[in-house]
């Protein structure tokens, strides 16, 4: 695990990724017992994101980026729900910045969802 400091009493860590929405065990048991450190843990569960681990797995890896912007709108426009495109890395990581700052000093143990209307279209 990777600690860094981040104010005095703010420590960004992460604790890995699980296959599920579904908060881990360990994740429950250290929201619980660091909140009363004044600690905040909370979960980021980000919807499919436009990285270039994405593009290794759809094998387009070497592809032009206009010959993989073509193909990506057109599979996302009939297998992504909701906003109908996928998240940028910089989109996720502008809200896991905005969520450990100071600007939400009450939010913990809280498992936020950002998947561009995935989640809810699916429900």
């Amino acid at each position: 695990m990777t600690l860094e400091r981040t104010g005095p009493r703010r420590v960004a860590a992460p604790i890995g990724v699980t296959s599920s929405n579904a908060p881990s065990q360990e994740k429950r048991t250290l929201r619980r017992e660091q909140a009363r450190q004044g600690i905040r843990v909370n979960a980021l569960v980000p919807g499919t994101t436009d990285t270039p681990f994405l593009r290794k797995a759809a094998g387009m890896e070497n592809a032009p980026d206009a010959v993989w912007r073509v193909g990506l709108n057109q599979w996302t426009k009939s297998n992504v729900p909701g906003l109908g495109r996928l998240a940028t890395a910089e989109e996720i990581t502008a809200f896991a910045l905005t969520l450990a700052s100071d600007e939400h000093p009450f939010m913990t143990g809280a498992q936020l969802v950002i998947d561009g209307g995935k989640t809810a279209k699916a429900g």
